[in-house]
């Protein structure tokens, strides 16, 4: 491989990896939506959960992202090390999710949450820069 074509190769990685993280970042989210008000549903046993799940047009809307997630993962990790497309797609959901959760969906900031948050930033740096 010359030198281009890696560098394509990791590029095309990186925005790969950036469509990865949005798509399941959507999907949790979409899942959290349609679920919310679920409850009773998912508490009355496997049938009512599965009959809230599949009459939830936001639920199905997340499996779709959780799909469409899992094959550009594949294709990420086709031309990305495991071990730093997944601490690197863990974080990007994580903190995009919080920020959803924190300023969409009313879900309190804890000083926990943010220094965790930050706790796995860091972490995710020292992974891609020990490359």
């Amino acid at each position: 491989m010359t030198e281009r074509e890696g560098r394509f190769r990791k590029g095309s990685g990186a925005m790969l990896l950036l469509l990865t993280v949005l798509a399941n970042a959507v999907a949790n989210v979409s899942m959290k939506l349609g679920m919310a008000d679920k409850s009773a549903s998912v508490e009355g046993g496997v049938v009512s959960t599965l009959t809230a799940i599949l009459l939830s047009p936001a639920v199905l809307l997340g499996f779709m992202f959780f799909g469409g997630a899992f094959v550009l993962y594949s294709a990420v990790l086709s031309r990305m090390d495991l071990s730093l497309a997944y601490p690197v797609m863990f974080g990007g959901v994580s903190f995009i999710v919080l920020v959803v959760g924190v300023c969409f969906l009313g879900e309190p900031v804890t000083f926990l949450r943010v220094l965790g948050m930050g706790t796995i930033a860091f972490g995710i740096a020292l992974v891609s820069r020990s490359g």
